[in-house]
Formats: structure tokens, C-alpha cells, sequence
């Protein structure tokens, strides 16, 4: 009796070995070594991205160009700009700033007329420009809601003294042109009929 119920339970344990492919057993370590079960690779076939573009090559693109061409100014700029201790942005903020000032009564909306520069962008950089004591913000006795900006003693030379080595190296980007006038009209006109409409 004792036996058959030894091989009772045997036969009970080899009933509940999952089935190949249905368990937790990786059907790839049943067997030999010599005998394991082998699968064919699933092939994935990707469509090739395309861009929508009616150029040819990016190099055809008139707007990649310019925004290609103002990058590696803009490198330039930084390059030179990086002993002063001013970015990019803050020269040309600084800059708005003391050529407007030499009219009269500058605020954050004036440079944002004046360099079509983002309202948000100016606050930020005005903010960081009165922490090193290039900028002084006081109120405006005229709408309180806005501040006047002035170009501190230290904020005017370190901008005169970046607008030298600006200047520079922008004569020397600028002189590989053939027609440096030409460029110059283009990029007034662009400027100006982009201000007066607008793109949908």
C-alpha cells in the first residue's frame, strides 16, 4: 500500500510540470545542452523618416542659413565677450539700454520695442544685470507700474568697452561678404515689414 501511494504522488508531481512555452521555464534550457530548442528571430522593419520640405538640401533653406549664420555669430561674440563677465544676451540688452538712454527715460518696454526682444527675457536679464551692478532700477514717477532703467558708471564702460571687441570681430565676419551694403538693406527691410505684419 505504502508503495502505491510513493507512486501515486510521483505521478501527481509530473502533472503539475508546466507545459514548454506555457511556464516560467525558458524553453531555451529544457534539454541537453546538445538538444535545446531553437527560435527564429523576429525581424523588425522600420519606416525610414522622412522630412517634409520642398529643398532639396538644407543648405537651399534661406531661414537655416540665417539661423545658421547668427549661431556662429553668436559663438563669436560669446568668445569675446566672456572676459567682461556679460552674455550674449545681457551685451545686447546693455546696449539697448544705453543707446536709448541718451533720449530720455528708458523702461523694460522701451528695450522691448526697441531690440524685439521677449518681455519675460528682459525682466530676467535686468534682474541679473542690477546684480552686477551694471543696471539701477528706480520707480517710475510717471506709471508704477513699470521701473526706469539706467546704465550705471561701471554698466556704461563695460558695455563701450564690449562694443569695441563686438564691433571687431563683427567687421571681420561681416567683410567675407561680397557686398556688405547689400546685406545690410536686406535685413532692414526684413526687419521692418516683420514689425509692421504679422505671420500666421
Amino acid at each position: 500500500m505504502a508503495l502505491a501511494q510513493a507512486r501515486r504522488a510521483k505521478d501527481s508531481r509530473r502533472s503539475t510540470r508546466p507545459a514548454v512555452g506555457t511556464g516560467s521555464i525558458c524553453p531555451k534550457t529544457i534539454g541537453n545542452a546538445g538538444s535545446r530548442l531553437n527560435y527564429p528571430a523576429q525581424v523588425t522593419t522600420r519606416k525610414r523618416a522622412t522630412l517634409n520640405t520642398t529643398f532639396e538640401t538644407a543648405e537651399d533653406s534661406l531661414g537655416f542659413l540665417l539661423w545658421k549664420a547668427s549661431n556662429t555669430l553668436q559663438r563669436l561674440h560669446a568668445d569675446c565677450l566672456r572676459e567682461l563677465d556679460v552674455t550674449t544676451t545681457q551685451f545686447s540688452l546693455l546696449t539697448c539700454l544705453v543707446y536709448l538712454q541718451q533720449g530720455g527715460a528708458v523702461t523694460a518696454s522701451s528695450i522691448v520695442t526697441h531690440a524685439g526682444m521677449d518681455k519675460m527675457l528682459v525682466s530676467d536679464v535686468v534682474t541679473a544685470l542690477v546684480r552686477k551692478g551694471f543696471v539701477r532700477k528706480t520707480a517710475n514717477p510717471v506709471d508704477a507700474r513699470s521701473s526706469l532703467l539706467t546704465a550705471t558708471a561701471l554698466g556704461v564702460r563695460v558695455t563701450n568697452a564690449a562694443v569695441q571687441q563686438v564691433e571687431a570681430v563683427d567687421a571681420e565676419f561681416f567683410n567675407r561678404l561680397p557686398d556688405v551694403d547689400m546685406l545690410r538693406v536686406a535685413l532692414r527691410t526684413l526687419v521692418t515689414q516683420t514689425a509692421s505684419s504679422s505671420f500666421t
